[in-house]
């Protein structure tokens, strides 16, 4: 509990300013500070990588780091701008590691996300469901509710949500 507190103090003095830079690949890192129902203190890191000629790529990442700063979870996503009149996001992946689950990382992950999306004036989100999750019936059933509860429709296998105009 204590070593909690003093590990929460120093992300909170490190990471209290927005923190936005490139990384040494030209890669441009964005920090937001969250504090999850467990009063524990997380880093959500956006990452757009750049290629070799340091152009950012579609391909982008959320990486969940704790008060550690050892990463324990991502959302990953590529925005797909081929058609300009119909732009989206691919929703890839988004997974954490067991003890960092239903303390609001997810959700709060998954809003910054849809923020983002927007941002890009892209005007849906897709992507297929993991088949890991169906391995077990307790992880299916919370991963289908984590997305209902956002706002997505699930539909064989693939999740959908239309954006607000």
């Amino acid at each position: 509990m204590i070593l909690n507190h003093i590990r929460n103090r120093k992300i909170r003095e490190k990471y209290s300013k927005d923190n936005v830079g490139c990384d040494s690949e030209g890669s441009l890192i964005e920090d937001v500070l969250f504090e999850a129902k467990n009063k524990n203190l997380f880093i959500i890191r956006h990452i757009r990588y750049a290629d070799g000629n340091d152009n950012l790529t579609t391909f982008r990442i959320y990486k969940i780091l704790n008060n550690k700063e050892k990463v324990i979870g991502n959302l990953k996503y590529v925005f797909e701008n081929t058609d300009c009149s119909h732009p989206y996001m691919i929703l890839c992946d988004i997974c954490f590691d067991i003890p960092y689950r239903n303390i609001g990382i997810g959700s709060k992950t998954l809003k910054l996300f849809e923020k983002r999306t927007n941002d890009y004036g892209a005007l849906y989100i897709e992507g297929t469901l993991s088949d890991v999750d169906e391995l077990s019936m307790d992880n299916q059933v919370l991963r289908d509710i984590f997305y209902q509860n956002a706002g997505y429709t699930i539909i064989n296998h693939k999740i959908f949500k239309k954006l607000s105009d």
